[in-house]
């Protein structure tokens, strides 16, 4: 099968390897275009795919008797820990946004990990850290590990987690790119978690949260600048979600985060293993003549997509309304 030029330099100027476009151009049965080519190039990188430590999680795969979510079933774990109740749990670590922009990288690494709590029903309520710097003797040093103690801080404020402990270790192979990792956790009565409802055809799909506002997104890497979490709009988006699940509204709740739509409709397709027909149109946005490359790959924060039978929209739609969100 033939490739024409201009799709060889899309690839070339994305770093796709001959070996994975000719498996694009497989899978599609056609050349992709370029847009389909930058789609596959975000949903095969290693911060979505996890293609490089695949076989190491896998070795996680044994699920005991008390684990009700364990590795890759949902967006958190799940522990029975008795009395009808569950310890659900998430770990979060980056080094690339903390390298870039300590303060924000580290305060949009809490809200991420937070909603992916929320996805399940769960509101999160303390969080810990492990942090690694570069050598101590290093002014750069010093600032990174200022900038990012302050970011995980003041979000872990703003959106009420009790803060139980920090471990912070130097090495000067951090030097560059400080390692975070956060863990956040909180308690649900398990008859009210988010997981497992079944999904089909004919339910509706909605995005509640912030509008689009054109978030780390660059012409060939969304990944150069840093997302901004607004932990006003996160405090209401907690509330929402919490409201919408005790009121059983919700079928799931998707955090959207790296790539935006197409990640969140993609883990929502394959859970129910149909398709999905998606308006471009109907995202709001904060600005005008956001491309659809942008709109499916754009990652502004505190967004989920949502799933939900037709007859609990209108109230959905009201419960954002009324907690100041899009939807």
């Amino acid at each position: 099968m033939k490739t024409s030029d201009n799709i060889k330099q899309t690839a070339t100027a994305l770093g796709i390897s001959r070996s994975s476009l000719e498996k694009t151009k497989n899978s599609l049965g056609r050349e992709p275009n370029e847009l389909e080519l930058k789609l596959y190039d975000k949903m095969s990188s290693e911060a979505i795919s996890y293609k490089s430590s695949a076989a190491w999680i896998a070795q996680f795969s044994e699920k005991k008797e008390h684990v009700i979510s364990g590795a890759g079933e949902n967006s958190a774990g799940i522990i029975d820990v008795g009395d009808g109740n569950c310890c659900v749990f998430k770990i979060g670590t980056h080094n690339h946004p903390a390298g870039i922009e300590p303060y924000n990288g580290a305060a949009t690494c809490v809200a991420d990990v937070c909603r992916d709590l929320l996805s399940v029903g769960t509101k999160p309520s303390i969080i810990m850290k492990t942090l690694r710097f570069g050598s101590s003797s290093l002014d750069s040093t010093h600032w990174l590990m200022k900038e990012t103690l302050k970011g995980i801080s003041d979000c872990a404020k703003a959106l009420h987690l009790n803060d139980i402990g920090t471990k912070i270790s130097h090495h000067e192979s951090y030097n560059s790119s400080p390692v975070v990792s956060v863990m956040v956790a909180g308690v649900v009565p398990k008859n009210q978690l988010l997981i497992n409802q079944p999904m089909g055809i004919g339910q509706k799909v909605l995005i509640i949260g912030a509008k689009v506002a054109d978030e780390g997104m660059d012409k060939y890497d969304a990944y150069l600048t840093i997302a901004k979490t607004n932990t006003a709009v996160a405090n209401n988006l907690s509330k929402a979600i919490l409201e919408l699940n005790s009121e059983k509204l919700l079928i799931r709740a998707e955090n959207m985060d790296m790539a935006g739509v197409l990640t969140a409709s993609t883990a929502i397709c394959c859970a129910a293993n149909v398709a999905m027909n998606i308006n471009l149109n109907n995202i709001p946005t904060e600005t005008k003549n956001i491309s659809a490359e942008q709109l499916l790959l754009d990652r502004t924060q505190e967004r989920f997509m949502l799933v939900a039978d037709t007859e609990n929209v209108t109230a959905i739609k009201s419960i954002a309304k009324k907690h100041q969100l899009s939807c």
